[in-house]
């Protein structure tokens, strides 16, 4: 039995038992809980049993932080902004958790099914007063019409010794259209009617499109330097030269349309936007805080904690700032790193330039030191980490990770060179044929400078 599952499986004996019905049915959760450095657990919705809802959010983080928080909508466009799909919620990612505190998808959610299938019941009382939730799965959902657009894998990361969660979710076109995608990250904050916002990046007491990071908190004063009754959350959403971000919405009331209340309003959704090409892959990451409650404790005066605020909404403004300065991404490879979009990453120096001389757009970089890559071909860009080789004044670059299959040559001695990328789905490849590198501008198709040298 998975970790504290024993724990869960007892409560909800006992509360079936009290009520007089079965504990199998409808079932309770699906759940894998394990501990932060404070004590307090992840209990993260996976793929354990017969899951359902099976969509990685945090269900109570200890002490009601949570009430099912870090779920994923999904709407999808057209490039003329015609939708596709609107306000999908995702589930089904069959999360499996490796022992290693990590969940990853074994087969992803695809976007254009139908959404989530599974509903919630509130049953018997737990901490608080608060109900117990169900899950229960519908045997139908209405799909959209269009079929299926985006499929979505999440990798879910809780460090040993740190009290943050990090979620990455990579995004693919399936399609053989570009497509807008518009991503909603949130769900339901356990501070319920009395959820404050207790500061935020910008250093006031708003999270909007300013903001990279924020913290709330449960106040029944909704006094950012009160007392956190349930333990303070920081909500760390994105780098300070990310351009993807453009809203925070609603999460149960359409985030794509519907901005999110502040104080008083349980259910953010930071809103991301971006175009992808067909058989593209984009991420995006964020991160969750969770503090401890301080419930029953005495406020220390202002002049006793910095900055006025109580010691453990103080810990959660310190490391929401420290985290979003200093992400945690490196156990990543160079090609993982490179996909998310709102943590860019930084400038890779690329030695080596082949740019098409039929489309100028069709641009390939390369670090022929470390194999790092950027394929930019008719609006797409890929990036990736090959095998160089070299012999003399000739350089190769193969890559073949199973999406894609990137092969170049370079000869430096003649300043010519050509360069190949397969898709799966595509019957011919995006090719470049370069015979003089010394006349190439190095502009990628998507109209970003790359620090490249000659």
């Amino acid at each position: 039995m998975k970790p504290k599952m024993l724990r869960k499986l007892c409560i909800a004996l006992t509360i079936s038992l009290f009520l007089g019905t079965s504990i199998w049915s409808p079932r309770t959760w699906a759940i894998t809980e394990i501990f932060s450095a404070n004590g307090n657990v992840w209990d993260v919705h996976d793929n354990t049993d017969d899951p359902c809802p099976d969509n990685g959010a945090v269900e109570d983080g200890s002490d009601d932080a949570f009430d099912g928080y870090g779920s994923l909508r999904v709407r999808v466009q057209d490039l003329s902004d015609n939708i596709l799909v609107d306000d999908e919620e995702l589930c089904d990612f069959n999360l499996q958790w490796d022992e290693g505190r990590r969940w990853s998808t074994l087969s992803p959610a695809l976007v254009g099914t139908g959404g989530c299938d599974c509903v919630t019941e509130e049953r018997g009382a737990l901490t608080k007063g608060k109900p117990l939730r169900q899950y229960t799965r519908l045997s139908t959902v209405a799909a959209p019409a269009g079929g299926v657009y985006v499929s979505v894998s999440r990798a879910i990361y809780a460090p040993t010794g740190t009290d943050y969660i990090r979620y990455i979710d990579t995004f693919t076109n399936i399609t053989g259209s570009p497509q807008k995608v518009s991503v909603a990250w949130g769900g339901d904050l356990g501070s319920d009617e009395e959820t404050t916002i207790a500061g935020s990046s910008s250093g006031d007491l708003n999270i909007t499109t300013d903001d990279t990071w924020g913290v709330t908190i449960e106040n029944p004063s909704l006094d950012p330097l009160g007392l956190a009754i349930d333990p303070p959350v920081g909500h760390i959403f994105r780098a300070a030269d990310d351009t993807a971000f453009i809203s925070v919405g609603n999460y149960f009331n359409n985030p794509f349309t519907n901005g999110w209340g502040g104080n008083e309003d349980d259910s953010p959704a930071f809103v991301f936007q971006f175009t992808l090409a067909p058989d593209e892959s984009k991420s995006l990451a964020y991160f969750i805080y969770r503090g401890l409650s301080e419930e029953g404790q005495t406020r220390p005066t202002p002049a006793a904690v910095s900055g006025g605020a109580s010691p453990e909404v103080q810990l959660a403004l310190l490391t929401s700032a420290d985290l979003q300065a200093n992400p945690d991404f490196t156990d990543l490879s160079p090609t993982q790193r490179a996909l998310i979009v709102n943590w860019p990453a930084g400038a890779i120096v690329y030695d080596v330039c082949l740019q098409d001389d039929s489309v100028s757009g069709n641009v390939l970089l390369i670090n022929s030191t470390t194999g790092e890559y950027q394929y930019c071909c008719n609006g797409a860009t890929f990036t990736g980490t090959g095998t160089i080789k070299k012999r003399g004044q000739l350089i190769s670059l193969n890559h073949n990770p199973g999406d894609r299959k990137v092969v170049a040559t370079v000869d430096k001695a003649t300043h010519r060179g050509t360069a190949s990328l397969q898709l799966p789905h595509a019957t011919t490849p995006c090719t470049i044929t370069d015979r003089n590198t010394l006349n190439n501008t190095c502009q990628c198709n998507g109209g970003g400078e790359v620090e490249q040298k000659r």
